[in-house]
């Protein structure tokens, strides 16, 4: 559990230098393609042993999975890295509140305090920094919205894990994440050159042009009124 939390926060860290260059899809891209070669290849090795018969709960779990993870890495790159990692390890309280609605699971008087005493933790580290205007409102909705997503897959991974290998599980958001990349970049390239921006579609030497031709206008319409008074 050390190592891995270890290798999420280094994680969290790359995103956060890669995320002033490169979009937070292309990060999920590149994050996931060398997953599913991994997983790929201990499927060869070992080939995979399951009962199946929850394709829906394995199409939910990948969809969450790669929902979470988007707006992870969406708020790495718009809030601090110690507050989106913060917002992400909360989801233990949520599943705790989530497995107690739906899987009708008993929380005794020690959980409830951990739940009261986690959430006053997390109160502590954010409502100093919180600004109440609309960009931190949106970017703080992200950060909570990964939390509820990230508690809901792993729900999902506990009901899972009596009918699928684990590795299938893994690669079912793997393969959404990178479905949903390729979606974006096929519309991407897809997009009319006419919705670009005019400044993106004219050469170097036409905006210089188009810039002195302005620049010239706005002089005329300074100096006409004292031509005219003269």
């Amino acid at each position: 559990m050390l190592g891995a939390a270890f290798c999420f926060s280094v994680s969290g860290a790359c995103t956060k230098v890669l995320g002033k260059r490169i979009s937070s899809v292309e990060l999920v891209f590149f994050r996931n393609i060398i997953g599913v070669l991994f997983v790929l290849f201990t499927i060869y090795r070992r080939p995979l042993v399951q009962v199946g018969g929850k394709m829906s709960l394995l199409i939910f779990r990948g969809v969450i999975g790669t929902l979470a993870l988007y707006t992870f890495f969406f708020s790495i790159t718009k809030i601090g890295l110690a507050e989106a990692i913060t917002y992400q390890q909360s989801y233990p309280i949520i599943l705790a509140l989530l497995g107690g609605y739906f899987l009708k699971e008993k929380l005794d008087f020690k959980n409830w305090l951990a739940v009261i005493v986690g959430f006053i933790g997390i109160c502590c580290i954010f409502l100093p920094q919180f600004r109440i205007d609309i960009t931190s409102i949106k970017y703080h909705t992200f950060g909570l919205a990964n939390a509820i997503m990230t508690a809901l897959a792993y729900m999902s991974i506990k009901q899972l894990s009596g009918y699928y290998d684990s590795r299938s599980i893994v690669l079912s958001f793997m393969f959404f994440r990178l479905v949903s990349r390729v979606d974006v970049m096929e519309r991407s390239a897809n997009t009319p050159a006419s919705t670009s921006s005019l400044s993106d579609r004219l050469t170097p030497p036409t905006r210089s042009a188009a810039f002195s031709r302005s620049a010239r206008y706005r002089a005329a319409v300074l100096v006409a009124p004292v031509v005219d008074k003269a």
